[in-house]
């Protein structure tokens, strides 16, 4: 790495370097740590403390919404700008809208009038900055576990952390302008290592969802722990982030079919679960995806200002019990203006209708919004889905044909073979909801017929990493508007041996074939559409950046290396035009 902006010599620029990554190492495990002692906030400190934040959220132009959690009630300014906190279940945070935005200038958080932010840390100081007219730099990825803070194995790095430290180094002009983090931000079927010790502490691991992430404190403490290390903190403080969740910030494999919903809503502790897990979601990560005009329109949100938290939680009662029937009351997709993009963030995972033997991926609330905003002029449109709409050929063919069984191709030992299999090997994609897939499909045809400069679509879920590019439609008329799906996952993941041979297995020639076999077993229907995957897949830890201007759109993917210097770093694996 090479620092550009802050030395002006390159010994000076490699001794910052290694002084930075000295830093963050020792932190690391320093931040699992703290991370125990902020699992709850105190009520005891006569002043108030910063538990987790500022994280940028919500850009738009020249505003921005900075978010903060406190340990008390407070006052949280940010220069001029000042709010109060909202408290959801003893927890403290603040939304504080600053605009009139220009060039980089760094920012100080102070709570009830004493500075709290930026700390002495030697990371470079967080910065405001409006959101460029002329062009984009996105960076994108999903699922990032923690890493262990004892005993860990050394092969495994965090790309989102690796990418923190090289912005850290390198300057203001190097960071991107916008952050898009495409589901399982956090894992609460698994928790992290801080977490569940705060877990065992609390109430053990002998209980029905053992260590798993299951009250509302234990979510909070989850969220600290993932968004404390102090390079990723520091990123989050200084490039704006925009989310959606996946399964793992409830459950694995969270809505996956009616049946497998049937089974969980008879658990004794399921219903607590959910709503512990969606308040969580909603105020950590859904509400800081709103601009402030919709972020007071939110009855949820109305009512903390009031300070009647019960409307919220009935919010998240209420999904906890329909969740078979749409989204019902919130809806967690969204719409943001970039730029020379239009992003449009969509719920494949709370959104599904699944009850009575349907199967959609979006309700008819969601379907209005994506064909509203799809209509939206802009020279790019990108669709964020946390799960990918193309998969490479061979997997694509594999779920027609276990959709087929679940459907009753093969009457009801092959429905409940074809069920076993589907939960078993997560298969929950587009394409295993046929209606949507075929809808959404048609939708960004005509999207694409505005002749726009690109229509791209963004996710992630699958742990590993790829470009696949439509050819042509189902009806045989190539895109007028280059499409691409780009996936990138994981950020920071176990990659195991069995899944790395499986997907390789499965892209491969033989596995396209097979795949083939499969889908014409299944009966399924001849179609023209046509997709080529450009470049991937990849099975590493991978962090993706798109790059969009007047004249064209490019990806870079960047996986994680072990080697050289201290043994950690970022690699170019492939950058290339998407448009």
């Amino acid at each position: 790495m090479v620092a550009k902006a802050v030395v002006v010599a390159p010994t000076l620029a490699q001794a910052f370097v290694e002084t930075v990554q000295a830093f963050a190492e020792e932190r690391a495990q320093d931040g699992r740590r703290l991370s125990t002692a902020l699992a709850e906030p105190s009520y005891t400190s006569p002043m108030a403390r910063l538990l987790l934040g500022p994280i940028l959220r919500a850009l738009h132009r020249d505003r921005v919404t900075v978010w903060v959690e406190t340990d008390v009630p407070c006052e949280v300014r940010i220069g001029s700008r000042a709010s109060r906190t909202v408290t959801l279940l003893g927890h403290h945070y603040a939304f504080v809208t600053v605009d009139e935005l220009g060039p980089a200038t760094p920012y100080t958080v102070a709570l009830d009038g004493e500075q709290v932010w930026p700390k002495d840390d030697g990371f470079p100081p967080s910065v405001l900055r409006a959101l460029p007219n002329d062009r984009l730099s996105l960076v994108f990825g999903s699922c990032r576990t923690i890493l262990p803070d004892e005993n860990g194995d050394s092969d495994r790095i965090d790309a989102l952390c690796e990418y923190a430290l090289r912005c850290a180094t390198s300057g203001p002009e190097a960071l991107p302008d916008v952050l898009l983090l495409l589901g399982d931000q956090v894992y609460a079927d698994k928790g992290a290592p801080a977490t569940r010790r705060f877990i065992r502490r609390r109430r053990g691991d002998d209980g029905p969802v053992g260590t798993q992430t299951h009250t509302f404190a234990e979510f909070a403490a989850l969220y600290r722990e993932s968004w404390s290390e102090p390079a990723v903190r520091w990123l989050l403080s200084t490039v704006p982030t925009l989310m959606v969740f996946d399964d793992h910030e409830i459950i694995d494999n969270w809505n996956t079919s009616e049946q497998w919903l049937v089974e969980h809503q008879a658990k004794p502790w399921w219903r607590e679960r959910v709503t512990n897990g969606l308040a969580a979601y909603w105020i950590y990560q859904h509400v800081g995806n709103l601009l402030s005009e919709e972020r007071e329109a939110d009855a949820a949100f109305a009512a903390l200002r009031s300070g009647d938290e019960s409307v919220a939680l009935d919010v998240f009662d209420t999904r906890a019990t329909q969740g078979a029937h749409g989204t019902r009351g919130v809806r967690w997709s969204y719409a943001r203006d970039l730029g020379l993009a239009r992003l449009v963030m969509l719920d494949s995972r709370d959104g599904r209708v699944l009850a009575g033997g349907q199967r959609h991926m979006l309700d008819d609330y969601e379907w209005e919004l994506l064909d509203r905003e799809l209509t939206t002029p802009a020279p790019y449109l990108l669709v964020g889905t946390s799960l990918p709409l193309l998969l490479p050929s061979g997997v694509h063919d594999l779920e027609r044909f276990v959709t087929a069984a679940c459907a009753g191709r093969w009457g009801r030992v092959g429905a409940r073979i074809g069920e076993e299999i589907r939960q078993d090997a997560q298969f929950n994609h587009w394409i295993t909801f046929p209606e949507s897939f075929t809808r959404v499909l048609r939708m960004l045809r005509a999207a694409g017929d505005q002749r726009r400069k690109g229509v791209i679509v963004l996710s992630g879920d699958v742990h590993f990493s790829y470009d696949a590019r439509v050819r042509s439609w189902p009806d045989g008329t190539a895109p007028r508007s280059p499409t691409h799906q780009l996936v990138s996952s994981p950020f920071c993941h176990d990659l195991h041996g069995s899944l790395i041979v499986g997907v390789r297995a499965l892209v491969s020639r033989p596995g396209a074939y097979i795949g083939r076999l499969a889908a014409w077993a299944a009966g399924a229907q001849w179609s023209a559409l046509q997709w080529s995957v450009e470049s991937g897949p990849w099975l590493q830890n991978v962090i993706s950046t798109l790059y969009l201007d007047s004249d064209g759109a490019s990806v870079r993917f960047e996986c994680t290396r072990v080697g050289g210097g201290r043994g950690r770093r970022l690699e170019v694996i492939a950058e290339h035009p998407v448009s």
